[in-house]
Protein backbone atom coordinates (compact mmCIF):
# COMPACT_ATOMS: atom_id res chain seq x y z
CA UNK A 1 0.00 0.00 0.00
CA UNK A 2 3.04 2.30 0.35
CA UNK A 3 3.21 2.79 -3.40
CA UNK A 4 -0.34 4.14 -3.51
CA UNK A 5 -1.69 1.05 -5.26
CA UNK A 6 -4.61 -1.07 -4.14
CA UNK A 7 -3.57 -4.06 -2.07
CA UNK A 8 -5.55 -6.97 -3.48
CA UNK A 9 -4.75 -9.26 -0.60
CA UNK A 10 -6.72 -7.08 1.82
CA UNK A 11 -10.43 -7.68 1.48
CA UNK A 12 -13.00 -4.93 1.89
CA UNK A 13 -10.46 -2.22 2.68
CA UNK A 14 -8.67 -0.05 0.19
CA UNK A 15 -5.30 1.14 1.51
CA UNK A 16 -3.66 4.11 -0.07
CA UNK A 17 -0.67 6.04 1.29
CA UNK A 18 -0.76 8.71 -1.41
CA UNK A 19 -3.24 11.07 0.32
CA UNK A 20 -1.31 10.75 3.58
CA UNK A 21 1.98 11.57 1.80
CA UNK A 22 0.41 14.61 0.17
CA UNK A 23 -0.93 15.79 3.53
CA UNK A 24 2.48 15.30 5.14
CA UNK A 25 4.22 17.23 2.35
CA UNK A 26 1.63 20.03 2.49
CA UNK A 27 1.95 20.27 6.28
CA UNK A 28 5.74 20.36 6.08
CA UNK A 29 5.63 22.98 3.33
CA UNK A 30 3.20 25.09 5.33
CA UNK A 31 5.50 24.92 8.35
CA UNK A 32 8.50 25.87 6.23
CA UNK A 33 6.65 28.83 4.72
CA UNK A 34 5.52 29.98 8.15
CA UNK A 35 9.09 29.74 9.38
CA UNK A 36 10.44 31.69 6.42
CA UNK A 37 7.75 34.34 6.91
CA UNK A 38 8.60 34.70 10.61
CA UNK A 39 12.29 35.19 9.80
CA UNK A 40 11.45 37.69 7.06
CA UNK A 41 9.17 39.68 9.39
CA UNK A 42 11.88 39.77 12.06
CA UNK A 43 14.47 40.99 9.57
CA UNK A 44 12.10 43.61 8.16
CA UNK A 45 11.45 44.86 11.69
CA UNK A 46 15.20 44.95 12.38
CA UNK A 47 15.83 46.96 9.21
CA UNK A 48 13.01 49.40 9.98
CA UNK A 49 14.35 49.88 13.51
CA UNK A 50 17.84 50.44 12.10
CA UNK A 51 16.48 53.10 9.77
CA UNK A 52 14.63 54.82 12.62
CA UNK A 53 17.79 54.64 14.74
CA UNK A 54 19.82 56.27 11.96
CA UNK A 55 17.23 59.06 11.79
CA UNK A 56 17.49 59.59 15.55
CA UNK A 57 21.30 59.64 15.28
CA UNK A 58 21.07 62.30 12.58
CA UNK A 59 18.64 64.31 14.69
CA UNK A 60 21.10 64.09 17.60
CA UNK A 61 23.88 65.45 15.41
CA UNK A 62 21.61 68.25 14.19
CA UNK A 63 20.55 69.12 17.76
CA UNK A 64 24.16 69.35 18.87
CA UNK A 65 25.13 71.46 15.86
CA UNK A 66 22.15 73.74 16.44
CA UNK A 67 23.16 74.17 20.08
CA UNK A 68 26.74 74.96 19.09
CA UNK A 69 25.50 77.59 16.63
CA UNK A 70 23.18 79.02 19.30
CA UNK A 71 26.04 79.13 21.78
CA UNK A 72 28.29 80.97 19.31
CA UNK A 73 25.49 83.40 18.48
CA UNK A 74 24.83 84.04 22.19
CA UNK A 75 28.51 84.77 22.79
CA UNK A 76 28.70 87.11 19.81
CA UNK A 77 25.56 88.97 20.93
CA UNK A 78 26.99 89.27 24.44
CA UNK A 79 30.32 90.50 23.11
CA UNK A 80 28.56 93.25 21.13
CA UNK A 81 26.36 94.18 24.08
CA UNK A 82 29.36 94.45 26.42
CA UNK A 83 31.27 96.46 23.86
CA UNK A 84 28.36 98.89 23.48
CA UNK A 85 28.07 99.12 27.26
CA UNK A 86 31.80 99.95 27.60
CA UNK A 87 31.45 102.56 24.87
CA UNK A 88 28.54 104.27 26.66
CA UNK A 89 30.42 104.26 29.94
CA UNK A 90 33.55 105.68 28.27
CA UNK A 91 31.53 108.46 26.58
CA UNK A 92 30.30 109.49 29.98
CA UNK A 93 33.91 109.97 31.08
CA UNK A 94 33.91 107.02 33.48
CA UNK A 95 36.72 104.47 33.41
CA UNK A 96 35.22 101.03 32.72
CA UNK A 97 38.25 99.26 34.18
CA UNK A 98 37.58 100.13 37.81
CA UNK A 99 34.82 100.55 40.36
CA UNK A 100 31.12 99.99 39.68
CA UNK A 101 31.40 99.91 35.84
CA UNK A 102 33.95 97.09 36.14
CA UNK A 103 31.62 95.12 38.37
CA UNK A 104 28.68 95.73 36.02
CA UNK A 105 30.74 94.58 33.02
CA UNK A 106 32.00 91.51 34.88
CA UNK A 107 28.48 90.62 35.98
CA UNK A 108 27.10 91.04 32.46
CA UNK A 109 29.93 88.94 31.00
CA UNK A 110 29.32 86.24 33.58
CA UNK A 111 25.59 86.18 32.86
CA UNK A 112 26.26 86.01 29.10
CA UNK A 113 28.57 83.02 29.61
CA UNK A 114 25.97 81.26 31.74
CA UNK A 115 23.38 81.77 29.00
CA UNK A 116 25.79 80.40 26.37
CA UNK A 117 26.51 77.34 28.52
CA UNK A 118 22.79 76.82 29.10
CA UNK A 119 22.28 76.71 25.33
CA UNK A 120 25.09 74.14 24.99
CA UNK A 121 23.71 72.06 27.85
CA UNK A 122 20.20 72.01 26.38
CA UNK A 123 21.59 70.89 23.02
CA UNK A 124 23.71 68.16 24.55
CA UNK A 125 20.77 66.98 26.62
CA UNK A 126 18.54 66.76 23.52
CA UNK A 127 21.28 65.01 21.56
CA UNK A 128 21.71 62.51 24.41
CA UNK A 129 17.98 61.78 24.44
CA UNK A 130 18.02 61.18 20.69
CA UNK A 131 21.08 58.89 20.94
CA UNK A 132 19.24 56.95 23.65
CA UNK A 133 16.22 56.59 21.38
CA UNK A 134 18.50 55.37 18.59
CA UNK A 135 20.07 52.75 20.85
CA UNK A 136 16.65 51.62 22.03
CA UNK A 137 15.41 51.29 18.44
CA UNK A 138 18.46 49.24 17.47
CA UNK A 139 17.93 46.98 20.48
CA UNK A 140 14.28 46.54 19.61
CA UNK A 141 15.17 45.69 16.02
CA UNK A 142 17.63 43.03 17.15
CA UNK A 143 15.06 41.67 19.59
CA UNK A 144 12.42 41.52 16.84
CA UNK A 145 14.87 39.68 14.57
CA UNK A 146 15.58 37.12 17.34
CA UNK A 147 11.85 36.76 17.99
CA UNK A 148 11.33 36.08 14.28
CA UNK A 149 13.93 33.33 14.40
CA UNK A 150 12.26 31.83 17.47
CA UNK A 151 8.84 31.97 15.77
CA UNK A 152 10.41 30.21 12.78
CA UNK A 153 11.71 27.44 15.02
CA UNK A 154 8.32 27.13 16.66
CA UNK A 155 6.63 26.87 13.27
CA UNK A 156 9.03 24.15 12.16
CA UNK A 157 8.62 22.16 15.37
CA UNK A 158 4.84 22.48 15.13
CA UNK A 159 4.99 21.29 11.52
CA UNK A 160 7.13 18.29 12.44
CA UNK A 161 4.68 17.44 15.20
CA UNK A 162 1.72 17.64 12.81
CA UNK A 163 3.50 15.52 10.18
CA UNK A 164 4.28 12.90 12.84
CA UNK A 165 0.56 12.66 13.70
CA UNK A 166 -0.41 11.98 10.08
Amino acid sequence: AEDGMRDTSVTGVQTCALPISVMAIATAASAALSAANAIQQGEASRKAAGYQAALADNEAIAARQQAEAGERQQRETARRRLSAQRTRVARGGVLAEEGSPLFVNASAAEQAEIEALDIRHAGEQRAGELRGQAALRRFRGETDARAGTLRAGTSLLDGVSRVARI
